[in-house]
């Protein structure tokens, strides 16, 4: 080899040597907390069912969080580690623990000191942990192939990306009262779907009753995101279901995880449809009222506007029994007539006549 090709191979070694360190040292000072922690799953049993869990951020006070479901407050109960790859690994109390490796926590609320170790046993962070379980509330554990895509709304329009997925639902002893598939997930909601603890709703392919609703097979989680006191919607459905004994749609609290990570307490809620054990019409046609904003109004569907101004969405059902016996066919009708259009102007008019008339005492 000529000196002119020993001092090129030379360069060329001595720049890729260079690059190697300079990409080492990018990597050592860079901060992978974040890549660790989202790469780590906290897994945990109950009735034979294995629970996959993420760690809660709180940012403001630096401190990582995991909830528990109901069924393991105040219990002692033992975790495994799992890590999606290799950037680093947790340690809690001055002890690491490597992917597969179980560490048992005492059910007392401790906070706990934590770490990451990384390449060349660089220390990312220090903070703490504390575990906590939510108290006599079921556990709904939802599963999406793309959780992101999922929650990733920031005006009404984004709101059609549907996903299908896995639920199972926990009671609040552990056992399991629900295992289904689901037929679709997706956010639900206008304004409150550009909030950023979404609601939802999700179906099945049959019937299934949860939390000792009746059996149906599409249902919605509400956020209660604009009420603080997380009682409001629960109240209003109770006072309507003891004023009247025709239907009103029912709810319970439940607890939410979505892909392990925790969501918050949520309100599961029968959808109002026409189905049923929901809104049993009978045979013939009838009408769908839906309180709208003019904002929110779509192209292809058919309103009316009252007296005073107040916009509704209509839908004609069309109900019939079906030829094999044993139910009802319901559909939505397609188009809307100006004589029905009239009628229910008329119909809204008169309700809305009779809620803001004066009340006249008789002696």
């Amino acid at each position: 080899m000529t000196l002119g090709n020993k001092l090129r191979a030379f360069m060329v070694i001595s720049a890729c040597l260079a690059l190697t360190g300079m990409l080492a040292i990018s990597y050592i000072s860079t901060d992978h907390e974040k890549e660790i922690i989202n790469g780590l799953t906290v897994k945990c049993f109950t009735d034979g069912q294995e629970i996959n869990l993420a760690l809660w951020e709180d940012g403001e006070s630096e401190a990582y969080y995991l909830f528990l479901p109901s069924c393991f407050a105040g219990k002692s109960c033992e975790f495994t580690f799992c890590y999606e790859d290799r950037l680093g690994v947790l340690e809690i109390d001055g002890t690491l623990y490597e992917d597969g490796e179980k560490w048992t926590d005492s059910g007392g609320e401790e906070i706990y000191e934590i770490g990451l170790r990384g390449p060349l046993g660089r220390y990312h962070m220090k903070k703490t942990l504390q575990v906590l379980a939510s108290a006599n509330l079921p556990a709904i554990m939802l599963t999406a192939e793309d959780e992101k895509d999922l929650l990733r709304i920031d005006k009404f329009e984004d709101k059609r990306y549907i996903e299908t997925g896995s639920m199972v639902m926990l009671d609040e002893e552990g056992k399991i009262v629900c295992k289904e598939n689901l037929k679709r997930l997706k956010v639900r909601g206008n304004l409150t779907a550009t909030l950023d603890k979404k609601p939802l709703t999700f179906s099945f392919e049959n019937p299934v009753g949860l939390c000792g609703m009746a059996p149906a097979v599409k249902w919605n989680l509400l956020a209660n995101a604009t009420d603080g006191s997380y009682i409001r919607n629960k109240a209003v459905l109770d006072l309507a279901n003891k004023s009247t004994d025709a239907y009103e749609p029912d709810g319970e609290f439940v607890e939410v995880y979505l892909n392990g990570s925790y969501q918050g307490m949520y309100l599961l809620t029968e959808t109002v449809s026409a189905a049923e054990n929901r809104v049993e019409i009978p045979a013939g046609e009838g009408w769908f009222f839906e309180i709208e904003l003019d904002f929110r109004k779509e192209e292809g569907n058919f309103y009316v506007t009252t007296d005073r101004g107040q916009i509704f969405a209509v839908q004609t059902i069309i109900c019939r029994e079906e030829e094999s016996g044993g139910g009802l066919d319901i559909r939505t009708k397609a188009e809307i007539t100006a004589e029905e259009e009239e009628q229910a102007a008329r119909l809204l008019n008169d309700i809305e006549s009779a809620l803001f008339a004066e009340v006249v005492s008789v002696n």
